[in-house]
């Protein structure tokens, strides 16, 4: 299990907990950088899409375990963008857009 992978099961047992903790509502955050590739970006990005990749998929199973699927958006953010052309390293530098996507069910 990774840091990543430890911060998602924390969130999972949160949402568990969501009746007796009283909530109608939680949002959750959490942190996973290391995405600032100014050299060798492909293979970095790549590296850290594989630790992404397999946490998405166990907290998506758990939220289907737990009935929730269907009441969870997760959201991803950046705080600065990257250019679309690759630097003299094979990295990119930042730029105005970020890069967002989102997951739930229905």
């Amino acid at each position: 299990s990774s840091r990543l992978g430890e911060k998602f099961q924390v969130v999972s047992k949160l949402i568990k907990a969501h009746g007796l903790r009283g909530t109608d509502r939680d949002i959750f955050y959490v942190d996973f950088g290391g995405f600032d590739h100014h050299t060798s970006m492909k293979y970095n990005l790549k590296q850290k899409f594989d630790e992404l990749d397999p946490v998405l998929g166990a907290f998506r199973q758990e939220m289907k375990a737990q009935g929730k699927w269907n009441e969870v958006v997760l959201i991803t953010t950046s705080d600065f963008g990257r250019t679309l052309t690759p630097n003299s390293r094979d990295g990119s530098d930042h730029a105005w857009g970020g890069h967002y996507f989102a997951m739930g069910g229905r």
